[in-house]
């Protein structure tokens, strides 16, 4: 880190990468392994979260959302009870930005990678605010805070939708109205 704020960019090492579309969000840094050292938790543009280890850059576990995108960190907190870091993760699925036709929201064990939560919690719209952990004392007492949206009478729906045909164009944003009606 000190390199970095130095500006000697030439002593980075990469630690992972993904040339179809890459990370849009900070990692999260916790240590899973035990040893004293912070992990890696990466929440890939590509549909994965990656956890690396600190120490010796090799990849510990990953877990895959197929046919989704994240714009969220991931929350560490202890959601079991055991005394590894577990990390919330959200994630909005479809085609791809602007298009989401739903989110999914789950807990992935800090050991194994593997979804706490099943099936995953999930809603309607494709939210991107990253979710927050509200830290309790005892190992599994944390709670999470995530934002979640559902159209009314529509709950948990995943729905796909198209724009209407014959929209104009504005500057390369079309107008965004769903051929569906939803209740307000």
């Amino acid at each position: 880190m000190d390199s970095l704020k130095r500006g000697m960019v030439d002593r980075a090492k990469r630690v992972s990468s993904d040339s179809h579309k890459g990370v849009m969000t900070p990692p999260a840094l916790a240590d899973v392994t035990g040893d004293g050292v912070e992990d890696i938790v990466i929440p890939m543009f590509n549909s994965t979260v990656l956890a690396i280890n600190g120490d010796t850059f090799q990849p510990l576990w990953s877990n895959q959302f197929p046919m989704s995108e994240t714009y969220s960190t991931p929350a560490v907190g202890f959601y079991n009870e055991d005394d590894v870091p577990d990390f919330l993760v959200k994630y909005a699925h479809g085609p791809g930005y602007p298009i989401y036709y739903y989110s999914e929201t789950t807990v992935l064990d800090g050991k194994t990678g593997k979804r706490l939560i099943e099936p995953p919690l999930r809603d309607t719209i494709g939210a991107q605010a990253s979710p927050l952990t509200v830290s309790l004392e005892g190992l599994g007492n944390d709670v999470f805070l995530v934002w979640m949206a559902d159209c009314k009478g529509h709950e948990g729906s995943s729905d796909e939708y198209s724009f209407v045909k014959g929209e104009q164009d504005f500057g390369g944003v079309s107008e965004w109205k769903i051929d569906r009606e939803i209740d307000r």
